[in-house]
């Protein structure tokens, strides 16, 4: 080999190599951009932010667990009293 088919080989090296990670920079980047995006919106879920938002909705307890009565009412027409199978 030449000394001048040595120079083009190793710009054809340098050039895969360089084209190989502007390549991932350009597809990588955007996967990184939404990473960061996801991981700035679950620190807006933690339990104190859970608490406040169901506080100023109305529908749970300031633990962030909503509050349930502690025994259903029961009506004359509630399905637990009736047999499978009679409509």
């Amino acid at each position: 080999m030449d000394p001048s088919q040595i120079d083009n080989a190793l710009w054809v090296i340098v050039g895969s190599i360089v084209g190989f990670l502007l390549l991932a920079f350009v597809l990588l980047y955007p996967v990184h951009r939404f990473l960061n995006r996801e991981e700035d919106a679950s620190r807006s879920w933690t339990q104190d932010e859970i608490a406040r938002r169901q506080q100023r909705r109305g529908d749970g307890s300031a633990d962030g667990r909503p509050e349930l009565p502690n025994s259903l009412p029961r009506s004359s027409g509630d399905l637990r009293s009736k047999k499978p199978g009679n409509g």
